[in-house]
């Protein structure tokens, strides 16, 4: 558990599919302590070996560290997740497996941006949980806000449910705006 191993200038590091690429690693004894600095980009494909994924979802950062234990890997500094046709931007985030290791959800804060390009959604808040399995985004702001090209709507907390294709808005104590036009 003392051990550290350091390396440095284009590192590559993978496990099974999954690919890390950095410009300096530093690892903790058996890889309880994983992190990673200078242009970080992880490829995570999510998915059992039997069951391959072609596109991965992709993150990049200036920090990345992950704890064997904790089920988390954080990532901070100019951080960008895309997935399919999805996009998050932040200051940072934490991608949270379940016991199976596939990715459960994506916390994000500060100055949170996402956008789906298939809808033309944008959102922007404070903070935001995306819960992978169920398809949600959870967007919190002073105030958080969602726009498509037929309008916006603005409110304490946003609800983008990106299976239903459906925007709910939860003010228990701000207020809600928007506008949006009739076709």
């Amino acid at each position: 558990s003392t051990r550290i191993a350091h390396f440095a200038g284009r590192v590559k590091a993978w496990q099974e599919s999954n690919t890390l690429f950095s410009d300096e690693l530093q690892v903790q004894g058996n890889g309880e302590l994983v992190t990673a600095r200078g242009k970080v980009k992880t490829l995570l494909y999510n998915t059992a070996p039997s069951d391959p994924r072609k596109t991965p979802v992709t993150a990049t950062s200036q920090v990345l560290v992950a704890r064997r234990g904790d089920q988390k890997v954080e990532m901070a500094g100019g951080v960008s997740i895309r997935d399919d046709s999805r996009s998050l931007d932040s200051e940072k985030a934490a991608f949270i497996f379940d016991s199976s290791r596939k990715l459960e959800r994506v916390e994000a804060d500060g100055s949170v941006a996402v956008a789906e390009s298939a809808s033309g959604r944008k959102g922007s808040g404070d903070r935001a949980v995306y819960q992978v399995q169920k398809k949600l985004i959870h967007m919190f702001g002073s105030p958080a806000k969602i726009s498509d090209p037929a309008g916006w709507v603005s409110g304490q907390q946003i609800v983008f449910d990106l299976a239903r294709d459906r925007v709910q808005v939860v003010s228990e104590e701000g207020q809600t705006t928007g506008a949006y036009r009739k076709d």
